[in-house]
């Protein structure tokens, strides 16, 4: 049985990943590094700060990694004003999970990047982003201390995560690695990196026994 559940933020509790993937696109040109989408897409997953120093390294850019992470923030941020982020369905589904387990958010976004209702923010008891992490995905620090936090141990918590680098980090972790398709990884994509179960959406997590 399990008693706590533990998300990813960005492509799981918000449907927010094509901002993303624009908003490092455009950051990255304002340095003079190209990239498509979908090179970015398989360099997220890693703090925000990380990736683009990361991704300024293979163009050799000597533009200060800091600043251009200041401004994907900021595009990011401009790109999502008034958009509908939240799944269908999601509030409900959350408080249904709540009365079920104890919730957490791991997060590698920063934190004022973990834009979410008042509301449904306090559904979870911890959230963790991305500069409070000693050790970046995949390592399974971050998720163990949350284990703690939530009283369980790491075999009665579930990460639910829409990358492969957050099943990696499950499996680390020894927790139960369930993916969710919703940012475009396949079922095919997600198992091959450690998921023992895949999701198309949140509604489906209610089937899990906790």
């Amino acid at each position: 049985m399990l008693k706590a559940l533990i998300f990813d933020f960005n492509g799981v509790l918000v449907n927010d990943v094509p901002y993303h993937l624009e908003a490092y696109k455009q950051a990255f040109e304002l340095a003079g590094a190209h990239f498509s989408k979908e090179e970015i897409k398989e360099m997220i997953g890693k703090p925000t700060s990380e990736v683009i120093r990361q991704g300024l390294e293979k163009h050799k850019s000597k533009v200060d990694y800091k600043k251009i992470t200041e401004k994907k923030i900021a595009i990011y941020k401009k790109l999502i004003v008034g958009k509908k982020l939240l799944f269908p369905k999601e509030e409900t589904i959350l408080e249904e999970l709540k009365k079920k387990a104890r919730l957490g958010i791991f997060s590698a976004s920063p934190r004022n990047q973990i834009v979410f209702p008042e509301k449904l923010l306090g559904l979870f008891e911890i959230i963790v982003a991305g500069e409070e992490t000693k050790a970046p995905k995949p390592e399974p620090n971050t998720l163990l201390m949350i284990a703690e936090k939530l009283e369980a141990k790491p075999a009665e918590c579930a990460y639910v995560g829409d990358f492969p680098v957050d099943m990696q980090t499950a499996k680390n972790a020894n927790m139960l690695a369930i993916g969710i398709t919703a940012s475009g990884f396949t079922k095919q994509e997600l198992k091959k990196s450690g998921a023992d179960k895949v999701i198309n959406s949140l509604k489906e997590l209610l089937e899990l026994k906790v």
